[in-house]
């Protein structure tokens, strides 16, 4: 009687693993003949399931975020120029621009004719990858940073592209984002387009258009910028085996340095602090456009401070505002000496000489 039992569960034992393995076998070619995924997969590296084969994306943490906007990204940078108030070649504005371009390894472009290169849709472009983008309307402003620092302060505005506060019709965004937009609305100058985007929330919106109001791109300088205040310096960096010039705003270096065409005070404070930002001064050796080829040797015994010569030879108007206003255009304070010569008598037959 026991033995017939242990017979039967062997057999119920049996027919059990029998009906398993059919049920398993099914199952498989079921799987293979729809293509449908048993099991859901999960990412090798990470362990992560993956919805229908794709990982599911995890929310970008702000630690992530910060990496990202860290990250060096080697991108072309372009700079194009218009000509409003026209471009001489060898003026002082337009050689600063010129040579800020060059140090940081943008192509620059002069728009004598304001043009945007569109080409029409389904037409090959000529351009294989996509840049960073610069227009000017005119030849006041200088940049200090590589292109990759544009990008990381458009992907920080979270624009494709990013406008100056202020009356200036400039911009930088991606290349391809601009060319679409002024193929979009029609029009083929950068100055127009500017203006689209300044007044049309609606258009700003389309494009991906933001005003720099954080400057995490742009600082225009104005009537009442003035150097060691409003939180504006000139201080000196280290950078690979050489020193450099950097002019910072409450501590950020805004990539593009521009001036209100309008304000005589931006446009000289402009002037005077691209000599620095451009390479003309260097810390520790001073003036490096004063060095000659005809005379090398002075490379060694440039002075290291700028001297600065006033001389007064008749009476002036509100002389102590001049004076008060050269200190404050934006000569490098500790790298600069004023010296005043000054001939005139005073009321009580006193006349003045250096002083």
């Amino acid at each position: 009687m026991a033995r017939k039992m242990m017979v039967n569960v062997l057999l119920c034992l049996l027919l059990c693993i029998f009906g398993l393995q059919l049920a398993v076998a099914e199952e498989s070619g079921l799987s293979e003949e729809s293509n449908e995924i048993a099991d859901t997969p999960l990412d090798i590296e990470n362990g992560n399931p993956k919805e229908n084969g794709v990982q599911e994306e995890k929310p970008k943490s702000d630690k992530d975020k910060k990496n990202e906007e860290d990250e060096e990204v080697d991108v072309e940078g372009r700079i194009v120029v218009g000509v409003q108030e026209g471009w001489a070649d060898g003026r002082v504005e337009e050689a600063q621009l010129v040579r800020s371009a060059n140090k940081f390894n943008y192509k620059i472009q002069i728009a004598r004719d304001g043009a945007i290169p569109c080409k029409a849709e389904g037409e090959e472009t000529e351009d294989e990858g996509d840049y960073i983008l610069i227009y000017l309307p005119r030849a006041e402003g200088v940049v200090q940073a590589p292109a990759s620092d544009l990008l990381k302060g458009l992907r920080a505005a979270e624009a494709s592209i990013l406008l100056p506060e202020g009356n200036i019709n400039a911009l930088v965004g991606w290349g391809q984002a601009v060319k679409e937009a002024a193929r979009a609305e029609g029009v083929s100058d950068f100055g127009e387009l500017v203006e689209i985007l300044r007044r049309d929330p609606e258009v700003q919106n389309r494009y991906r258009s933001r005003f720099d109001s954080a400057g995490r791109v742009f600082h225009v300088l104005n009537d009442l910028s003035h150097v060691k205040n409003h939180g504006l310096e000139v201080k000196e960096v280290e950078e690979g085996d050489r020193p450099r010039y950097e002019f910072t705003v409450n501590g950020h270096a805004p990539s593009v340095v521009l001036a209100t065409p309008t304000s005589e005070r931006g446009r000289s404070v402009l002037l005077a602090v691209s000599d620095y930002l451009v390479g003309t001064h260097e810390p520790g050796v001073g003036c490096v456009d004063c060095v000659t080829s005809d005379n090398p040797e002075l490379y060694l015994n440039v002075t290291r401070v700028a001297l600065v010569g006033v001389f007064v030879t008749r009476p002036q108007p509100f002389l102590e505002d001049a004076l008060t206003s050269l200190l404050a255009t934006g000569l490098h304070p500790n790298k600069t000496v004023v010296l005043v010569y000054n001939t005139v008598c005073g009321r009580r037959g006193v006349c003045g000489r250096g002083l």
